[in-house]
């Protein structure tokens, strides 16, 4: 009897050990990103993560938000963009679209790039000639099948008129 249970207390020991061997560890990770800002200068617009010294008039404050998701491939081919594929916010069906089948689509994830265009696009709408405190943030938003999230970007700044 001793035996059999020197053996059980055994297994389980080892059981032990094995479960407790398959632990997940997350490892050291180290990153780097450069995001380039000189799309801005390129099309005339002052840009700062932080305020200025010099004298500027505020003009409103803009955010841009992007979800990934899908596009319908009739949008990706003839570049329709800026603000129009919100009537896509529904790929299973709405006023303007009729899901046939995911060949139809294209995945499409948020590029920085995208959001920084639309961002200077709204701001020559306000003749704004800069943006100021802007701001990079990851944001999400709950999926059409409520069980998990979809992750986007904001970028939001404040729109200005500087004087010289």
């Amino acid at each position: 009897m001793e035996l059999k249970k020197q053996i059980k207390i055994v297994s389980i020991m080892s059981l032990l050990l094995f479960f407790n061997s398959c632990a997940v560890l997350d490892k050291y990770s180290f990153d780097a990103s450069v995001i380039d800002l000189s799309i801005f200068e390129k099309e005339g617009i002052f840009v700062t993560t932080g305020d200025i010294s010099k004298s500027y008039k505020s003009v409103s404050i803009i955010m841009v938000d992007c979800y990934q998701g899908f596009i319908p491939k009739s949008d990706v081919k003839s570049g329709k963009g800026r603000s129009q594929n919100a009537d896509y916010d529904n790929v299973y069906g709405g006023s303007n679209t009729s899901f046939d089948k995911i060949s139809d689509y294209d995945f499409k994830s948020c590029e920085i790039n995208d959001l920084f265009e639309e961002i200077i696009y709204q701001a020559k709408g306000t003749d704004a000639n800069g943006i100021i405190k802007l701001e990079i943030r990851n944001i999400s938003k709950g999926s059409i099948d409520g069980k998990s999230s979809v992750p986007g970007i904001q970028v939001i700044g404040l729109a200005i008129n500087i004087e010289d």
